[in-house]
């Protein structure tokens, strides 16, 4: 009897540590980290900004093409457009402790609703998906093709959507699940700021074809009026106010502009 028990013993053992999955470098919490999603080295870093130090890198298994934390303060999400799941890590455990099953085509998410809500664009369904933060579906709204680009009015609740195969931008109303407007923009547009105290919408892009975006354009957000072009070559795509600058990450020419 005693024997069955150490082989039962055993089995339980390796039956646990087959459950448990990939164990990571543990993040502490008591630091300021920049998390940053490595699409062609498949792997994640946390750069503690303080020191401008690399503390940890993840070697990860799966294509994860971008992420977000959850407001829990240790939760990272990860998604890619070609997974059937989006996968949910502890930071302070190193590991997995969650996936969803979304399906193929999610290319973005972002926190919207005050952090209580995550809005998920899908390139499979070329829709908006809104889920709450433990992983139930609340609503899905259908955009133009291939949706990419997501931000909210903080005033208003209403989520910007921009796809980059269509010229326009559409405007939906999460507490009723739907599209209430739209205007027209340049051609495949990427990566987007909107800055409520001057009602504008500064939009970046890659460029249609052989030319390549070399402005950024800044939209009136009531009439969708095209105001201004601002030159950032080339490519902007990503955009971050603070104290009173801000910041473009130009994709061409791998420059920051303030």
């Amino acid at each position: 009897m005693q024997r069955i028990s150490k082989l039962l013993m055993v089995v339980l053992i390796l039956v646990l540590s087959s459950c448990s999955g990939e164990q990571y470098p543990s993040i502490s919490e008591d630091q300021n980290i920049v998390i940053t999603v490595n699409i062609k080295d498949m792997s994640v870093s946390f750069i503690n900004i303080d020191t401008q130090e690399k503390v940890a890198e993840w070697e990860m298994e799966t294509p994860y093409t971008g992420g977000l934390m959850l407001p829990d303060g240790d939760t990272l999400l990860l998604y890619g457009k070609q997974l059937d799941n989006v996968d949910l890590f502890s930071l302070r455990n190193g590991q997995k402790v969650s996936s969803w099953e979304l399906g193929k085509g999610i290319v973005n998410g972002k926190l919207i609703g005050g952090s209580s809500q995550i809005a998920f664009a899908d390139q499979s369904l070329h829709a908006v998906r809104i889920y709450n933060t433990i992983g139930d579906e609340l609503a899905v709204v259908k955009t133009e093709t291939n949706p990419l680009t997501l931000f909210e009015n903080q005033e208003t609740g209403n989520l910007y959507v921009i796809s980059f195969n269509a010229k326009n931008l559409t405007v939906i109303d999460v507490e009723y699940a739907k599209k209430i407007s739209s205007f027209p923009i340049h051609p495949s547009a990427a990566g987007a700021l909107l800055r409520e105290d001057g009602q504008e919408i500064w939009i970046g892009g890659h460029g249609a074809g052989t030319e390549t975006e070399s402005n950024i354009h800044v939209y009136d957000t009531v009439t969708g009026k095209l105001l201004k072009q601002i030159p950032a070559p080339l490519m902007p795509i990503n955009f971050q106010e603070k104290d009173g600058f801000i910041y473009v990450l130009s994709h061409g020419s791998n420059t920051l502009y303030k």
